[in-house]
């Protein structure tokens, strides 16, 4: 499940559960959608998922970078120790920054 919210000028995503391919055709559309209203700061709330696909991966690298072609970034919230190894095996931990809090990737944007 994929829910959205807006706190100050910041996107942010919430994926819930297990993220697959159906699910990241919702995200491609997501982020054309913010992409073509020029939003520069998403976070991805990874807290409550357990597995995520790896078309849904591609699509929130290819939006990475082209938020960074104009100055935006998306960052990720992840505690999920699998969710971890992941991004570390797929050397997407050194494509996003990557925070245990919702709060602490809010503030990063301050």
């Amino acid at each position: 499940m994929v829910s959205y919210r807006t706190e100050k000028d910041i996107h942010i995503l919430s994926l819930i559960g297990s993220i697959l391919h159906k699910d990241s055709e919702l995200l491609k559309e997501y982020f054309n959608g913010l992409f073509e209203a020029r939003v520069q700061k998403i976070i991805i709330d990874l807290l409550k998922t357990h597995h995520i696909c790896s078309s849904a991966l591609g699509h929130m690298v290819y939006m990475e970078n082209r938020l960074r072609n104009y100055g935006g970034e998306i960052k990720l919230v992840v505690v999920d120790e699998d969710l971890n190894e992941l991004l570390e095996i797929t050397l997407l931990n050194q494509v996003f920054l990557i925070y245990k809090t919702l709060n602490e990737a809010i503030e990063s944007f301050e």
